[in-house]
């Protein structure tokens, strides 16, 4: 066999592996949802729960701990990257640390929240609460054998398959909170009758290469002469990566099932008659400033029957405008439901370097039910 020909079989080999790979991590790519989602810094606590046969030297090869900052900030990364328009981490009050803040009646806690919220200008909020085990596993996974192969042609090969997997038990849970009704003063924090979502996400293997795991030269010497796959590594770079997998896969699963429902965070329908479809709404610059127009379609019934006001802002320039007739929506209406269209249309002063809008909505019933929206301006 020349060694074009087992070039050619090497490459063909390795483009199936990674076409494998990334078909099994593919996400589908969704428009961001628009709102600014304010994120409380997330709870941590240990599950030190084990196996009555298991003993702490059985499981124990590396210890884990979360740092909830870099969790919290990885939260609102992700979920920007993919999920909304803007996040934003909030932070706790001044001179006071995450323990003595941990300590403040539940009451407190949820009005600082609440007002850290206002002040950053949100419409959703992110609560959070993390529980994980401190104790990590090593175990060789499905890719194990399959690396021998790589090996068998050339130890460098084998260097990049994920074939040693890190056992965690990482289990989120989180709440998305609609603003709204809790600026209003008619919901609030502690009693979630404005919440949107509850999804719980987990994370329970970290799948790491050779690459990940060698902190120096001295593993790849060895690899070229013994399979990566044997060289499952404990130390401190290992426990890093792992930390930083643990973060991220966290993130991403999170924002995943967070736009799973992106139809209930978008119409929240036992929060408000009306609702705004980010699809319907063009954001564009204009010579003067920032334009946005699009539709609101109202739920008729109920002491609701019809649009009243919008609000539109960019920093600290602000324009108002009053809905129009409804134009009755003949496909969305049924028997026993009406509904009704409103376009709105304004443009608001802004800079250059606007980054983005902020929409306020109001009916005209009697409780002027409000909801805020933000577009990213491109």
């Amino acid at each position: 066999m020349s060694w074009t020909r087992a070039t050619r079989r090497v490459a063909c080999l390795l483009i199936g592996i990674s076409a494998f790979g990334c078909a099994s991590q593919s996400t589908a790519v969704r428009d961001p949802l628009p709102f600014r989602v304010a994120i409380i810094p997330v709870e941590t606590s240990l599950d030190r729960t084990l196996e009555a046969t298991d003993s702490i030297e059985d499981k124990l090869e590396m210890q884990l701990e979360v740092d909830r900052v870099a969790l919290s900030n990885a939260l609102a990364e992700e979920l920007e990257a993919g999920c909304f328009a803007r996040t934003v981490v909030l932070g706790y009050p001044e001179d006071v640390d995450a323990e003595t803040f941990a300590s403040w009646p539940l009451h407190e806690r949820a009005a600082w929240w609440e007002s850290a919220a206002r002040d950053a200008k949100a419409d959703l909020i992110l609560e959070s609460s993390l529980v994980y085990s401190p104790y990590v596993e090593v175990h060789d996974n499905s890719l194990f054998w399959p690396n021998f192969v790589l090996f068998g042609l050339g130890g460098p090969f084998s260097f990049f398959l994920a074939d040693q997997s890190y056992q965690v038990e990482a289990r989120l849970r989180s709440r998305l909170i609609d603003l709204s009704p809790i600026y209003d003063g008619r919901a609030s924090l502690q009693d979630g009758r404005s919440q949107l979502l509850l999804v719980q996400p987990e994370l329970a293997d970290v799948p790491l290469s050779l690459v990940d795991r060698a902190g120096g030269v001295g593993p790849y010497a060895l690899g070229i002469v013994v399979p990566a796959s044997f060289l499952s590594l404990d130390n401190e770079v290992v426990l890093a990566e792992v930390h930083a997998e643990v973060i991220r896969g966290l993130g991403t699963a999170l924002a995943e099932q967070l736009a799973s429902g992106a139809d209930n965070v978008v119409t929240a329908t036992r929060l408000f008659p009306f609702h705004c479809v980010p699809s319907d709404v063009v954001v564009s610059r204009a010579h003067d400033g920032v334009r946005v127009r699009g539709e609101v379609i109202l739920r008729r019934g109920e002491g609701v029957e019809s649009m009243d006001q919008f609000q539109v802002r960019a920093g600290e320039q602000m324009v108002s405008g009053e809905f129009g007739e409804g134009l009755a929506d003949t496909e969305l209406s049924a028997a026993s439901e009406s509904y009704y269209r409103y376009p709105f249309d304004a443009t608001v002063p802004a800079s250059p370097d606007a980054t983005d809008i902020r929409i306020t909505f109001w009916d005209s019933s009697r409780e002027r039910n409000a909801r805020s929206y933000t577009l990213a301006v491109k």
